[in-house]
């Protein structure tokens, strides 16, 4: 389809990125954006007819952990991400028409060289980009001291955009629009554009951004939920299970990622149920695109499967707020009864802070070895535990006492889980098996669907696994396990335990922590701050579990200087 001059646009949908979002439309959809020192690829598609825009703030990440908080951000990922969209969508390079836009220098001329150099590099690093892949640039409209609005209409290929008066990005003009062509870059027609003030483009922005005052919209009307999945059947499943309990609203469904990002910003939902199986876009993909952005809660509703796994800790790891299988018919009222616990806690959570998992100190342990082969540490976890749990075990040395962990998961994420642990942390890290010696240095991570038990001959202990039923609704169950270390406490005078509990919802491991810390263990739980859900442990608190409480981040330190203080005593714990 040829790119037409002065043609109006049409599009049946507007949608406008935010910094570190991509997307292409695959219907006719006006993509806008706001640049200022960021720079925007606009891609069209002239044999399909379709057309796409990124929008991304850095070159490239100066480290790791920017990496990780959003890789969008930066164009050496969100261009490679946009051009893949393309190829998925099967557009072949030769018919794509390229243009880059903005930036430009929006700092003061007397701004550190860095914030000033930002523009000049976003635009190096696009050209060159583009250049690796083979793709030519058709049009550019660059640099220079203003800001842009930018306006792409996906089923024309139409380019407008409009330069912001005195750099300041929020602020509109009612000067006119320019109508590009890739052959036209930088011409201007006669054709208008409406003009905002800057008043009304600031409040356009902000009603893409969560509330910030959170609390007080948590409690107005009922929790409003998307429902984002590809398969039919299942949403309507769960918008039967959502809309018949009392306090939620299904506001609104999407089958797809394109389709989920206009509805998530048409209807500002509370709570978002996202598959990760979907076409063109997975959920973890679109995930990741907003959460840094627009940060709505967000519970991954998937099919169970091996090759899920790593997808599931991956969504946890930028954001996601729990996962749940999908239903069965076989136990309907359960699975109910779960899906609204979990949105209702999701919802609960809304504006809390990610937590962070970066410059983590490993920290050192000087004990001889007959001391630390003589101490255990249990830790018991729940919703947000995965990403919880790696923050405290990476801080831990190589030759940390062994710990034993439950960690309520399914069967089929738990040895990813334990090998992922594996990769990140100094100890070895395993999916916990019937009849393992407990040694210092190794993790044991319970198996989903199985308790662990601790047991002990002599000086020898071990791990057994069982199918007995479950405790507080779980199996494997954090008080059954906490249970069975106070048992052997009680014939082992000479062992010393450390009793964690971390995030999570319910009460599973309060009771079991306490009889812990009556048994002599030192206990630590999570505190309300930094906890995803303060369930397990403010039930711990409330019994008297706890002897120390304390932010996830000091949680290893803690551990680690109760184990040197037994090394240079003869307390017993």
């Amino acid at each position: 389809m040829p790119i037409r001059i002065n043609n109006p646009f049409d599009a049946n949908s507007k949608l406008e990125l935010q910094p570190g979002e991509f997307y292409v439309a695959h219907e006719p959809t006006l993509l806008t954006t706001v640049l200022g020192s960021c720079v925007a690829l606009c891609i069209f598609d002239r044999r399909l007819g379709i057309g796409g825009m990124n929008h991304f703030l850095l070159p490239k990440p100066q480290t790791t952990s920017d990496s990780n908080d959003n890789p969008y951000k930066y164009a050496n990922h969100c261009i490679p991400a946009l051009l893949k969209e393309f190829k998925k969508a099967g557009s072949n390079p030769t018919d794509l028409d390229i243009k880059i836009l903005g930036g430009a220098n929006i700092f003061d001329s007397n701004a550190e060289s860095f914030s000033s150099a930002v523009g000049r590099e976003n635009i190096a690093a696009a050209r060159t980009i583009l250049q690796l892949f083979g793709m030519a640039i058709s049009g550019e409209n660059v640099g220079g001291d203003q800001g842009r609005r930018v306006e792409l209409n996906t089923a024309t290929g139409e380019l407008r955009f409009q330069k912001l008066h005195s750099k300041q990005t929020g602020s509109q003009t009612g000067s006119q629009m320019g109508s590009q062509t890739g052959s036209q870059m930088g011409s201007q027609t006669g054709s208008q554009m409406g003009s905002q003030t800057g008043s009304q483009m600031g409040s356009h922005a902000a009603s893409h951004k969560s509330p910030a005052n959170s609390k007080e919209l948590k409690n107005k009307g009922p929790i409003k939920v998307l429902i984002v999945d590809d398969a039919k059947p299942m949403r309507m499943i769960l918008r039967k299970i959502i809309d018949a309990t009392p306090g939620f609203k299904v506001i609104a469904e999407a089958e797809s990622a394109a389709e989920a990002i206009l509805a998530r910003k048409k209807e500002r939902p509370d709570v978002i149920t996202l598959d990760i199986n979907m076409p063109e876009m997975d959920g973890v993909t679109y995930l990741k695109q907003y959460m840094p952005v627009d940060p709505i809660p967000t519970v991954v509703v998937t099919s169970y499967s091996a090759a899920d796994s790593p997808q599931v800790l991956d969504a946890l790891a930028h954001g996601a707020f729990d996962h749940l299988g999908k239903p069965t018919m076989s136990d309907m009222d359960a699975y109910s009864e779960l899906l609204i616990e979990t949105l209702r806690a999701a919802n609960a959570n809304k504006g809390k802070s990610r937590l962070k998992t970066t410059s983590i100190k490993q920290l050192t342990i000087n004990n001889p070895s007959p001391i630390l082969d003589k101490t255990l540490i249990v830790i018991g976890a729940s919703t947000g535990g995965t990403e919880a749990l790696r923050v405290v075990l990476r801080s831990l040395p190589a030759n940390t006492p062994p710990i034993l962990i439950v960690q309520h998961i399914p069967p089929i994420f738990s040895r990813t889980f334990a090998e992922s642990l594996n990769e990140s942390c100094a100890m070895r890290s395993k999916e916990a098996a019937h009849g393992d010696l407990v040694e210092r240095g190794n993790i044991y991570v319970a198996p989903g669907g199985l308790h662990i038990k601790l047991v002990g001959a002599g000086t020898t202990l071990r791990i057994e696994t069982n199918d007995e039923p479950p405790v507080n609704r779980f199996r494997p169950s954090v008080d059954f396990m906490f249970h069975s270390v106070r048992d052997v406490m009680q014939k082992r005078k000479d062992l010393r335990v450390i009793g964690v509990l971390l995030t999570g919802m319910g009460a599973d491991g309060a009771e079991g922590l306490l009889a812990l810390r009556k048994g002599g263990a030192e206990t630590i739980a999570q505190d309300e701050a930094t906890s995803v859900v303060f369930g397990m442990p403010k039930e711990a608190i409330n019994r008297g579990a706890a002897k120390y409480i304390t932010g996830v981040t000091e949680v290893g330190p803690k551990v680690v200087e109760i184990v040197n203080r037994l090394g240079r005593s003869n307390d017993t714990v």
